[in-house]
């Protein structure tokens, strides 16, 4: 992972990492199945993450990465053995759950995943460089988070209380990410809707909705005057995208077009489950919006059905 040493200096008694291709090297860096990986490797981690760095004898080396993304089928376990595994867990300062699609969406998926095999040889251009993350993350020691540091720091005793182990590492580090959240809003001063990511530092899957509450109640009361200052995702961890199910509508409406009479139910079965999920949109205009879109499409339906 972190290269081998270079023979041609080893036979001259140098003790030098080629680190060509090699995790030094990295801009973005993906761990697969991080939590199955031995003492050595964890151990190596653990500095590389947290201290950007790797020492091998004599040689160290600085890393300039901007990202690392872990994934594993697991967590680790609160067992003695599983010590080495939680230091490491606990230097990704978010985490995400990762299910399938919902059912209304496979569709939408099978149909991404067949075009993206028909032009795999195509390589897009990122619309981002890393040059640009760079440049965002030289931005944010100039943020101000002293407006919002006794809510953050009130919002931080409250989880630990609820059982939520938060280290003093991860606090501190997840001022950053506040200060992150308030750069691609485009300000430069913390609110306290970027204290959104916390519903993201969760160790297990049941502190989850836990979690999503505490951090919803203390967002919740925040006065920011402006829409355009509070980030998007502080208004909820888990309520549904209006532009999603809007897609998701008119790939209905487009498959009751060219249904045959066997797939009738099976429409009819997923405009329910979204009609349902619908009721939970927060802004009026786009619920009501959905609500006719769900009509016009039963309609559609029903006539689809007639017809037959």
């Amino acid at each position: 992972m972190f290269g081998p040493f270079d023979i041609r200096k080893l036979r001259d008694g140098e003790l030098l990492t080629n680190t060509e291709g090699m995790l030094p090297e990295g801009e973005i860096i993906f761990l697969d199945e991080l939590l199955n990986a031995n003492s050595a490797i964890l151990n190596s981690l653990l500095m590389a993450l947290n201290e950007r760095v790797v020492r091998r004898g004599r040689e160290t080396r600085d890393l300039g990465f901007v990202l690392t993304v872990g994934a594993s089928n697991r967590l680790p376990e609160e067992e003695e053995e599983e010590e080495a595994l939680a230091a490491l867990f606990d230097r990704f300062l978010l985490r995400v759950q990762s299910n399938n699609v919902p059912d209304e969406q496979l569709g939408s998926v099978l149909q991404a995943g067949w075009q993206l095999q028909r032009t795999e040889a195509q390589r897009h251009q990122p619309t981002v460089s890393v040059v640009d993350v760079q440049k965002l993350q030289a931005c944010i020691p100039d943020v101000d988070v002293s407006g919002v540091r006794q809510q953050y720091l009130s919002l931080i005793h409250r989880l630990r209380h609820a059982g939520i182990e938060v280290s003093d590492r991860r606090a501190v580090k997840l001022q950053r990410l506040a200060a992150a959240s308030a750069l691609m809003c485009g300000r430069t001063e913390v609110h306290l809707s970027d204290l959104w990511i916390l519903r993201y530092i969760w160790d297990t899957m049941e502190q989850v909705e836990l979690l999503n509450r505490i951090v919803d109640e203390a967002i919740a009361s925040r006065n920011e005057t402006s829409p355009v200052q509070v980030h998007p995702r502080a208004s909820g961890g888990t309520a549904p995208d209006p532009e999603q199910l809007a897609r998701d509508l008119e790939q209905i409406a487009i498959d009751v077009a060219d249904a045959e009479e066997t797939s009738q139910s099976w429409l009819s079965d997923r405009l329910s489950i979204l009609a349902a999920r619908i009721e939970w949109v927060q802004l009026d205009e786009s619920r009501e919006f959905l609500r006719s879109r769900v009509t016009k499409i039963r309609e559609q339906l029903t006539g689809t059905k007639a017809a037959d």
